[in-house]
């Protein structure tokens, strides 16, 4: 098991473990207006991503260097 030895306040500090990042979700709106939780029953599925096609785009720097890739 992973032990963690101090708090972790970003995901980027966190184990390179299994990243999960928000492409898409799918839902009706009756879902939303009902559940706690998009992972809170219902059907859930992945799938994987290959990692040079899913830049994580959080700061204003990676949204430049993104930029300058798709030129």
């Amino acid at each position: 098991m992973y032990e963690i030895k101090k708090k972790i306040v970003r995901r980027q500090d966190a184990a390179k473990i299994f990243n999960i990042t928000t492409v898409c979700f799918v839902v009706s709106a009756k879902y939303v207006l009902t559940n706690k939780s998009a992972f809170n029953g219902g059907k859930v599925g992945a799938i994987e991503i290959p990692y040079e096609r899913s830049l994580d785009l959080d700061t204003e720097f990676d949204l430049k260097l993104a930029n300058l890739l798709n030129k």
